[in-house]
């Protein structure tokens, strides 16, 4: 199950790597000025932008693309872009790359995230036979000119090694493996799996095959207890991961429609022996995370809480996703921006704080990368 497929699913109902100061020159960075407060576009036209990272002095985004809305069809229209200067002019990488639909919930896969290990810059991809796409395994893959080579086949580890607790397993609704994620750190990319909750780590100086292990296996917090008046919640949905000033990994989840308050977690990982405890909670409908240099974290609601369930949701309703401000030392949460549609994804880079924003929906090319300046970072409001 796709992380999105809540957000899609409701929206049918309505009718409706850290970043590393290697990849670039601070000293060289010309951080553009906000009027009054207010996000500043680093890059646009983007269909479905996903991860994003720096690399020779350049933004690079990880476009899942536009799919053709018909399951088990692939388009080849996702692609890896790149913006080199303020002013804004998208440069292709590579295309030609899958975009297909997952047939339970219609909605975008592939193309998903993107890390750099020393000058190498590598991609993860949601695809394989099981969303009708044969010559692209989900799989971390080396982008090498304008092309991409597999450099771990995660389809092929996941049927081999399914989590402990699988729902989807050997079901319709099974897509073997959904990368949504990843971080790099120590020469190795840690990598969050969105379908079957988890996070696996894969050393890409080993040869596919035996490059890939199981870090952390989230599935055994499932199922999470209701809070009082809510609903219970068997689903906990692995999204962003980022690693901490602890050098310990933080993975936010989600959980499905409606999301429950409080139901969405971020979860404390060591890298090195990949036990898991329970770091914050708190939050709604979290998609992505990242940790400022200044040790808190931010996370980003793609959506508000939709409970009590079921209800009548209005034709043409937006909900605002919310960027959330986490302090590490005690787990306060505050809201820093409510203005955001559908942001997943969230980097802290040169200049400050990065984000998608409209990651779906933009079919139409509104798809964008924001940088949100620190004057807007700390305003009180209801997270939820």
């Amino acid at each position: 199950m796709l992380i999105f497929i809540a957000v899609l699913a409701v929206s049918a109902t309505a009718a409706a790597g850290r970043f590393s100061l290697s990849h670039m020159r601070m000293h060289d960075c010309k951080c553009p000025k906000s009027a009054n407060g207010s996000a500043i576009v680093v890059g646009k036209d983007l269909f479905s932008p996903r991860g994003f990272t720096w690399f020779n002095n350049c933004l690079y985004v990880a476009e899942a693309g536009t799919a053709t809305k018909t399951p088990g069809t692939v388009s080849t229209n996702g692609r890896i872009s790149r913006f080199c200067n303020s002013s804004g002019i998208r440069e292709t990488v590579v295309d030609g790359l899958p975009s297909l639909t997952d047939p339970e919930d219609n909605s975008t896969l592939g193309v998903a995230d993107l890390a750099v290990i020393g000058n190498q810059l590598y991609v993860i991809i949601s695809a394989g036979p099981a969303h009708g796409s044969p010559n692209f395994t989900s799989g971390v893959y080396l982008v090498m000119g304008n092309n991409v080579v597999l450099v771990a086949d995660l389809d092929a580890f996941m049927m081999a090694h399914p989590p402990a607790i699988c729902p989807a397993c050997n079901t319709t609704s099974d897509e073997i493996s959904n990368p949504y994620s990843m971080v790099a750190y120590h020469n190795k990319l840690f990598i969050t799996d969105g379908n079957k909750d988890v996070v696996n780590v894969v050393d890409p100086s080993l040869t596919n095959g035996s490059n890939i292990a199981r870090l952390a296996d989230l599935s055994l917090f499932i199922p999470i207890p209701p809070l009082p008046g809510e609903g219970p919640d068997t689903r906990l949905v692995t999204t962003g991961i980022a690693l901490g000033p602890d050098k310990f990994l933080y993975v936010s989840t989600l959980s499905a429609v409606p999301f429950w308050m409080g139901h969405a977690r971020v979860f404390r990982v060591n890298p090195g022996t990949g036990q898991a405890t329970l770091a914050f909670t708190n939050l709604t409908s979290t998609t992505g995370i990242t940790i400022a240099p200044h040790g808190r974290a931010f996370v980003n609601d793609i959506w508000t809480s939709l409970s009590p369930w079921p209800q009548v949701i209005p034709p043409l309703f937006v909900p605002l996703g919310h960027l959330v401000e986490i302090d590490l030392r005690d787990g306060m949460t505050q809201c820093s921006r409510t203005d955001l549609l559908f942001p997943t994804i969230l980097r802290w880079g040169p200049c400050g704080l990065y984000t998608t924003n409209m990651s779906v929906y933009s079919d139409d090319g509104s798809g964008s990368i924001l940088l949100l300046p620190n004057t807007m970072l700390g305003k009180v409001c209801n997270p939820f």
